[in-house]
């Protein structure tokens, strides 16, 4: 994630999903056991989340008010509370984007 932050000018949540589909298609998960681990069904699940999102959300993760968390909690078929965590360690995510790129 690091060597991704320090190429991005700007820290959004369509790095965060390549991220995540770059992971998710890592031969580490041919590994027996692997792909059912609880990290995995959580990172299938937060790409989920991600993939219900349009390309302005993606590109602008401030605009995503409630109706937004709404609708994408309906397309994903996951709970309001999993969108709100996604968008929380996005957050946190985004804390951390900047503190590397302090200059």
């Amino acid at each position: 994630m690091v060597n991704l932050m320090t190429t991005q000018k700007k820290w959004t949540l369509r790095p965060w999903k390549q991220m995540m589909e770059e992971q998710l298609s890592s031969w580490l998960l041919y590994i027996p056991g692997i792909s059912g681990s609880k990290e995995v069904t959580e990172l299938k699940g937060m790409k989920e989340i991600l993939d219900a999102m349009t390309n302005e959300e993606l590109d602008s993760p401030d605009k995503i008010n409630g109706k937004a968390r709404e609708r994408i909690s309906t397309a994903s078929k996951r709970s309001i509370d999993d969108v709100r965590m996604l968008l929380y360690a996005f957050r946190h995510s985004q804390i951390v984007f900047e503190w590397i790129n302090l200059k």
